[in-house]
């Protein structure tokens, strides 16, 4: 990778990227999936490969988008001597809320039916790329948002807290990655922090130390 994984940049970049042909893949949402689409189908139309629906099918065509793999119960990719168990990731969701504060509630509750219909599911589904929470919208959504929604029934996919204890996770996290790839892209040899398989395992503890700190000193 480049410098571009360090900070922010490599994700804001994702769609150019991988329309260009400098990503090869990318770790990202379902919902990324139709903006990168739609970079992947300009970038073909502008290399003259067609009209923008062919360039969109081809688009698609090209594209492929799959959930995390299942990995060995050994530890070891390469040993799969043992079986396989499918990765716990963290997911979200998104929904609609009514403020006590407002004050057109039966209006309210009229848009979150319209919304959360299952005409309107299927097609915000088709429009952003969203794995619809719904069952019978995932059967018809795609191959990606059926598998999405049979990990979430094995429980295969954490649902991600809402506790605001969570903001606090990102920085140290980020800050310990980011010096990770600054070892391999920016610092000399002689001044790396993690060059060892024991400075890499000090440094995941004290990073989990400093997120455990930040949560209770602040108190949320």
């Amino acid at each position: 990778m480049s410098e571009e994984c360090i900070d922010d940049s490599a994700k804001l970049a994702i769609s150019g990227n991988m329309a260009s042909g400098k990503y090869f893949a990318s770790v990202t949402t379902p919902d990324n999936y139709e903006v990168i689409i739609s970079a992947l189908a300009d970038q073909y139309e502008a290399d003259g490969k067609g009209s923008a629906e062919e360039c969109d099918a081809l688009a698609r065509k090209n594209l492929l988008s799959v959930p995390f793999p299942d990995l060995p119960l050994s530890g070891d990719l390469e040993d799969d001597s043992e079986g396989f168990a499918s990765a716990l990731t963290m997911g979200g969701i998104n929904g609609f809320a009514i403020s006590s504060y407002t004050k057109y509630p039966k209006a309210s509750l009229a848009f979150i039916n319209f919304a959360a219909s299952y005409e309107m599911v299927c097609r915000r589904s088709e429009m952003l790329g969203i794995a619809p929470c719904r069952e019978d919208a995932a059967e018809i959504a795609g191959e990606l948002s059926k598998q999405l929604f049979e990990k979430v029934d094995e429980g295969a996919i954490y649902l991600m807290p809402s506790l605001s204890s969570l903001s606090q996770v990102w920085s140290p996290a980020g800050s310990f990655f980011g010096d990770l790839a600054e070892d391999n892209l920016i610092r000399p040899v002689a001044e790396r922090k993690y060059d060892t398989l024991e400075k890499i395992q000090a440094g995941l503890e004290k990073t989990s130390q400093n997120i455990y700190d930040a949560i209770h000193i602040l108190g949320v």
